[in-house]
């Protein structure tokens, strides 16, 4: 689930494509278009919005990093483009178990972000949010990799991903992991497993 081939879905036309304080809404419709032009999704693909989103506004707050979500929160500019719920559930029904975008968060503002994360949480999915970089990827074709830490209990954390574009080494690694000849070796973390370090000085840190 945390590695499938990348469809980039092309959204930039749309980025500030809404009334200040809202997200341009992703439809199962917009999908459905893109999937007519190129082939439809399916079990084992990632499917990432790309906007630009992060590209433009994710900054130094001190050098106009305010764009990103507070001045959307305060009405001033638009928000992000996200999936609407019912895109999540038309992708769910596909089987398509990942997702990533490039904005703020899954969910569109002002609204619909609870509804958007409960759909797609409804099939298990997993996404990335806050992605940079999505251009560097063709549209079909890269292998995604989301490398998350395993906190136990949680509902999100903090990850790197990673595309890898060289086509045949994409390929062998988008079929090993539908294959499931994929071994995780990170550990769980908890506060009942030895991994604690108390402290914050060099040796000791948190």
């Amino acid at each position: 689930q945390f590695i499938g081939e990348a469809c980039v879905i092309d959204i930039r036309e749309h980025v500030d494509d809404a009334p200040p304080g809202s997200s341009f809404l992703i439809t199962p419709e917009i999908v459905q278009q893109w999937e007519k032009k190129h082939r439809p999704v399916g079990p084992g693909d990632v499917v990432l919005f790309r906007s630009d989103y992060s590209d433009r506004y994710y900054k130094p707050l001190a050098t106009g990093g305010e764009r990103f979500v507070h001045t959307v929160l305060r009405k001033d500019t638009p928000g992000w483009p996200a999936p609407t719920p019912e895109c999540m559930k038309y992708l769910g029904g596909k089987k398509v178990m990942a997702l990533g975008l490039d904005g703020a968060s899954m969910g569109p503002v002002p609204d619909l972000a609870v509804a958007t994360h409960q759909a797609g949480g409804q099939f298990g999915m997993i996404w990335t949010e806050c992605a940079p970089n999505l251009g560097s990827l063709p549209t079909t074709g890269a292998c995604y990799v989301l490398l998350a830490a395993k906190h136990v209990g949680g509902s999100g954390g903090e990850a790197r991903a990673i595309g890898i574009t060289e086509p045949k080494l994409a390929k062998r690694l988008i079929d090993g992991a539908k294959a499931k000849r994929v071994v995780d070796l990170s550990v769980s973390l908890d506060e009942d497993l030895p991994i604690t370090w108390p402290g914050s000085t060099p040796g000791d840190e948190a």
